[in-house]
C-alpha cells in the first residue's frame, strides 16, 4: 500500500502525517497491508525503533 492509501484513509491520515518522513516511506513501501490505526502505530513503532538501533550502531562505530 502506498503512501496515497493512507493519505485518503479518515482513520488513518492524521497520524501517518504526523510520523517522520523516513517513517512514512518504510511504511508505504513494507508491503504491510494495513487496516486499522492500532495495526499503523504498532508498524510505525517497529520501523522507529528500527531507526533508533540503527543509529545507535552507528554511532558505536564511529566512536
Amino acid at each position: 500500500m502506498g503512501a496515497e492509501y493512507y493519505l485518503k484513509n479518515d482513520d488513518l491520515r492524521e497520524y501517518f502525517i504526523s510520523l517522520p518522513p523516513i517513517v512514512q516511506d518504510q511504511i508505504a513501501v513494507s508491503g504491510a497491508e494495513i487496516c486499522t490505526l492500532g495495526e499503523l502505530m504498532q508498524i510505525a513503532e517497529h520501523f522507529k525503533a528500527e531507526l533508533r538501533l540503527e543509529r545507535e550502531m552507528n554511532k558505536s562505530l564511529s566512536s
